[in-house]
């Protein structure tokens, strides 16, 4: 018995408050008919838990996701951390990789591959890691599918043009709240004060 313990996935970690307060003003967002969201979540703030929550309420509804990154090294990573949180309906969309399959509910893609690959339409979410990074296969989605929730992941939303493509901005904790309640640790910035030109 000791040994099956021992291979047992674990258990789903539970939210942290800001994490929980990200979903709701999330939730809240996309009430009011924007279908184009960042959430804004700094390192430590623990967004890949985050966004494993925020796909399985979409699978809950029925709809498909698709789960884009910014970097070929990241597909493996994100696969690995959802599968982690108990969401195993998940295909990977890259040449000859072994998790591909077309039919799963959870897609993970990188942008370059999406680029150049014809995507189905019946996803009802799509998420965008790293989303200050601008890609035009993004943004083709975006015109494509109008009526498709869009929600954005990043710590630096601050990319020229990113309101031109998003509608709305949920920052549900700051820095400075992460570092007061433990999850990141204090840190001193240096700087030149006159740079030597």
């Amino acid at each position: 018995l000791l040994m099956l313990d021992v291979f047992q996935r674990p258990a789903p970690r539970p939210l942290r408050d800001h994490q929980a307060k990200a979903i709701e003003m999330l939730r809240q967002s996309l009430a009011r008919k924007n279908h184009r969201v960042v959430l804004q979540a700094a390192t430590g703030f623990g967004k890949t838990l985050t966004a494993a929550k925020i796909i399985e309420m979409a699978l809950a509804k029925g709809k498909r996701v698709l789960f884009t990154v910014p970097r070929l090294s990241l597909v493996d990573q994100t696969v690995d951390e959802f599968t982690r949180e108990g969401i195993t309906d998940i295909g990977v969309i890259q040449a000859n990789h072994p998790r591909t399959n077309p039919l799963a509910q959870v897609q993970v893609a990188s942008v370059q591959t999406l680029a150049r690959r014809t995507i189905p339409d019946d996803f009802g979410l799509v998420m965008v890691d790293e989303c200050h990074e601008t890609y035009q296969a993004i943004y083709d989605l975006m015109d494509r599918w109008p009526s498709v929730h869009f929600v954005g992941l990043s710590a630096t939303p601050w990319a020229k043009g990113m309101g031109l493509r998003w509608q709305d901005l949920v920052q549900s904790i700051t820095i400075g709240d992460l570092i007061e309640k433990g999850f990141l640790s204090r840190f001193t910035a240096y700087a030149p004060d006159v740079p030597d030109l």
